[in-house]
């Protein structure tokens, strides 16, 4: 019996552990790629330019934190090491704000596009017949829409230190701003309230089932 729970959990951490490195890695790769297409070099300078996993991997929260959680049988949390870019180096073409709401804005949108790109070969995967491992690759594409509806939607939630908060204050008028950023020094109250009191989960939950739902719908209406 224990052979079997030791073997279920292996199987749950490989599961899990693909497309959750994949996806941070995509993750802090557009925000890096965005800032550097935009001037600011710092990225590229240290050496957040690539979708090599080990460059974003943050040892406690990639790895310690996510796998203690999964083998407890607990939602995973888990986090890659943010990306630094420096706005003041941002091209002249395009406004300081709208530099740093694009930079945020990046890496959640390279989540969306991985989930709908995986939700898609979820369907073309249905339609493919029987082929060996097919079980293992769906529900591995299966894990990796979830998990990238989820890193989008609550990377957008506008509170300290998810990517949301930047793009709400590039939106708000100039002299709200420092006080926003002020809100910064909370961060770890807030990721606390949000990630260990269920309120952040039961807040995106809906949306996320709701996003999931809409993009499977989508992918078999083209393979149908």
């Amino acid at each position: 019996m224990g052979h079997v729970n030791l073997q279920d959990l292996v199987n749950r951490l490989v599961l899990f552990f693909i497309p959750l490195i994949v996806s941070l890695a995509l993750h802090e790769w557009g925000h890096a790629a965005t800032a550097v297409a935009l001037g600011d070099e710092t990225p590229r300078e240290q050496g957040r330019l690539t979708l090599n996993p080990i460059a974003h991997i943050d040892l406690l929260g990639t790895i310690i934190v996510p796998g203690v959680l999964i083998a407890l049988n607990h939602p995973p949390i888990a986090w890659a090491k943010p990306v630094q870019f420096t706005p003041y180096r941002f091209t002249r073409k395009v406004h300081l704000k709208t530099g740093v709401m694009l930079t945020s804005v990046a890496g959640p949108l390279m989540n969306l596009a991985l989930a709908v790109g995986c939700s898609f070969a979820v369907a073309a995967a249905g339609h493919l017949g029987s082929f060996p491992g097919r079980l293992r690759v769906t529900t591995l594409l299966q894990y990796a829409v979830e998990l990238n509806v989820i890193l989008f939607l609550f990377n957008l939630i506008p509170v300290p230190p998810f990517d949301g908060t930047r793009v709400v204050q590039g939106l708000l008028p100039y002299s709200w701003r420092n006080a926003w950023a002020q809100l910064e020094r909370f961060a770890p109250l807030f990721v606390a309230v949000f990630l260990f009191t269920g309120f952040g989960t039961s807040l995106i939950l809906k949306p996320c089932y709701a996003l999931s739902d809409t993009l499977y719908r989508m992918s078999h209406v083209v393979f149908h």
